[in-house]
């Protein structure tokens, strides 16, 4: 449990890493998360973004290895699963991409971003959905149509670039 000082402190430095992040500082802002890591080191917030720090700055590798961490410590928070949804995907991973939005997805079936990011996803692994259609199938049928592959896409109109976004350091709080 954190005490009420120890958690004032937790946000400052998580806020000091968040500007740093911001600022294309990776180095340093993964030292203010690690910080954090020093003090309560099975915490997934800084876990989670030391590993977007990671990847912001090019390394994927160490990116993924963190995330999974955050992953295991907290299964049911979404953002944890998306972030690393990207990673997989900036590996090419797409598959393994899929399966972490699918679980985001679960866990927080009425979040956009998630949505976004999956139909994206399978845009790149060439199925056609039409989004409204699909985000409105139950579970069961939504594998169905994946497979099949038969529906129309429409471009989404809450993300211009085509791309999925990724989590920053200043959504930890």
């Amino acid at each position: 449990m954190i005490d009420s000082q120890s958690a004032k402190w937790l946000l400052t430095v998580a806020k000091m890493g968040a500007i740093f992040v911001q600022k294309g500082k990776f180095a340093a802002a993964r030292r203010e998360f690690e910080a954090i890591l020093n003090r309560f080191p099975d915490y997934p917030p800084a876990i989670s973004n030391i590993g977007t720090a990671y990847f912001l700055a090019g390394d994927a590798t160490r990116a993924e290895a963190f995330l999974l961490r955050a992953v295991q410590l907290a299964p049911n928070h979404a953002s944890y699963r998306a972030a690393l949804a990207d990673i997989y995907t900036s590996q090419g991973r797409l598959s393994a991409a899929e399966e972490q939005l699918l679980k985001a997805q679960q866990i927080a079936p009425n979040n956009r971003d998630i949505q976004n990011r999956l139909l994206w996803l399978r845009r790149q692994q060439g199925d056609i959905l039409n989004g409204d259609c699909f985000l409105n199938m139950s579970p069961a049928t939504r594998g169905t149509a994946s497979r099949n592959r038969m529906f129309v896409l429409k471009e989404l109109e809450d993300d211009r670039s085509g791309a999925p976004r990724l989590i920053t350091a200043s959504s930890v709080t």
